[in-house]
């Protein structure tokens, strides 16, 4: 046999020979990759302008798919970090992976502390023309060591001066129910707008004592003269009893503009809301007591309305009408069209609301005929 015949020969055997199986051995899995899952943030943060870098030492909680969590620093999270660059409130999305979530961002100029004592270093100046400058269009921080001392009053003026324009005003994140008592001044109102364009928001306020007020038969929550005032997102409440006086929540009466009060709790007053002029767009209140509404002629239906309000009130024989609308009878009566348009218009916005009009009304003790109009009172210079 030939060599090469031999050679082939063998690797015959050999190749047929061979009864195990070859071991293919597979590249090793990829391991699942690590991810976020979920963020727990605050709601609501505030953060000064001045000192934006104070953002850093925030954080939210993030939760990974193995179960893992971490806290992270908020700005590293937003997907727009130019939240910080000016004031105002922000609402601004976090996001990791597949995880977001949303907070709402309340980049504040100055607190109300630091503007009270602004102001008054301004007013002892004799640098008046200054204030305007200085308050209007501000963001404020309504810090309840300022509110406790007193009244908040967003005053169209100060010494003669010119003081707020646009001007926001809002309590701290997670406000706590702040006790108001009133400080060392006589006051009729525990907050004033005269001014115009002025928003509270996120403020949590109880009265509980009147604090040398005692003289005043007619106490406010927030009595509205300016123009384009907002009342949002806050509770006002009234722990004080006092059969000598008639208290109102919102008293509302301004010569033009609109107001607007929504997703507000009113309680504990004789009067929840009252509106005397001026329009009214009133929105998601939640209120016990009455809402009163002076009604001069018919086209003054155009200018107040109510949607989505809850009563709280349980005993009709204590409160029959949940809102009353006062007025002559030939502009409130029955037999008026647009009277009884009005009412079955706002009993479909309101299905919970019981409605009512008279031609005068007792509200606290108090016998309200062509509804005298309330009188603001001063204001001290800074409150």
């Amino acid at each position: 046999m030939k060599k090469s015949s031999l050679i082939m020969a063998a690797g015959l055997v050999l190749l047929f020979s061979c009864t195990e199986p070859i071991a293919i051995i597979p590249p090793p899995k990829k391991s699942t990759q690590v991810k976020a899952v979920a963020i727990l943030s605050d709601s609501q943060i505030d953060v000064s302008a001045t000192d934006p870098s104070e953002a850093g030492n925030l954080y939210a909680e993030v939760i990974y798919s193995d179960g893992g969590r971490e806290y992270e620093a908020l700005p590293e999270l937003m997907t727009d970090k130019t939240v910080f660059n000016t004031a105002g409130v922000k609402q601004v999305t976090l996001e990791k992976d597949d995880a977001s979530t949303f907070c709402d961002i309340f980049v504040y100029d100055m607190t109300l502390s630091e503007m009270q004592a602004r102001m008054t270093e301004i007013v002892a100046s004799g640098n008046g023309a200054e204030l305007q400058s200085f308050c209007s269009g501000k963001y404020v921080l309504v810090d309840e060591e300022a509110l406790s001392k007193g009244p908040l009053t967003a005053v169209d003026d100060v010494m003669s001066y010119p003081a707020f324009l646009d001007t926001y005003f809002r309590g701290p994140a997670g406000m706590a129910l702040c006790d108001f008592s009133g400080g060392v001044y006589a006051w009729q109102n525990m907050a004033d707008i005269s001014a115009d364009g002025i928003t509270f928001d996120n403020l949590n306020v109880k009265l509980t004592d009147l604090a040398g007020s005692e003289g005043n038969s007619l106490i406010n929550g927030i009595y509205i003269s300016g123009e384009n005032a907002r009342i949002i997102n806050s509770s006002f409440s009234n722990g004080v009893v006092a059969e000598d006086k008639t208290f109102f929540g919102i008293y509302i009466e301004t010569d033009a503009g609109k107001t607007e009060v929504s997703d507000v709790s009113l309680t504990g007053f004789d009067s929840a809301l009252a509106v005397r002029s001026g329009a009214a767009d009133i929105r998601n209140v939640t209120f016990d007591g009455i809402i009163a509404i002076y009604i001069e002629s018919v086209d003054d239906f155009d200018s107040v309305s109510l949607s989505g309000c809850n009563t709280l009130n349980d005993d009709r024989t204590e409160v029959p009408h949940d809102v009353i609308v006062i007025g002559k009878d030939d502009v409130v009566g029955t037999d008026v069209e647009k009277a009884n348009e009005w009412f079955e218009r706002m009993k479909n916005l309101n299905p919970g609301l019981v409605f009512g009009s008279t031609t005068s009304l007792e509200i606290g003790g108090a016998e309200i005929e062509g509804w005298t109009p309330v009188d603001g009172g001063d204001v001290e210079a800074g409150l």
